[in-house]
């Protein structure tokens, strides 16, 4: 802020000395003409920046004062605010992952319960249950006397 109020002031300074001794300006010079619109915009802009500065300065030496941090003209505070903040994203973007493999998880184990529970087909059932060497055409019966 200061360096940009030394320029305004540079310009200021400059405009008074070619409006005061218009003899030292170069024939054809458009300094003046040039130059006075921009500080005059420039310069209200700069004020109207520097009084949401001020202000913002007031609110952190609130916010540090809340904080119980109103020695902290650095503003360390804010930095390990943005610390926390930054873990608390990332902690959130961890959360975010783990519910999102939690849920692919729980989609795999409902794929496999379905497929264990599928009857199985004509083909797959004859060679599981019975072995080369009985004969497909007898019907097997358990014993009931053991």
């Amino acid at each position: 802020m200061s360096t940009i109020r030394s320029r305004l002031t540079l310009i200021q300074t400059r405009l008074k000395q070619a409006e005061t001794d218009p003899t030292k300006a170069k024939r054809g010079d458009q300094f003046i003409a040039v130059m006075t619109p921009f500080y005059n915009s420039a310069s209200k802009t700069f004020e109207a920046l520097d009084k949401q500065f001020q202000k913002l300065q007031q609110e952190l030496q609130t916010v540090g004062e809340w904080l119980n941090e109103a020695r902290d003209i650095n503003g360390d505070y804010l930095r390990t605010i943005n610390a926390f903040r930054r873990e608390v994203v990332a902690c959130g973007k961890q959360l975010a992952q783990q519910r999102e493999k939690e849920k692919n998880d729980a989609l795999r184990e409902e794929f496999k319960r379905q497929q264990k529970m599928k009857p199985k087909s004509k083909k797959n059932l004859l060679t599981e249950e019975t072995t080369p060497t009985q004969n497909l055409t007898e019907p097997q019966f358990q014993d009931e006397n053991n």
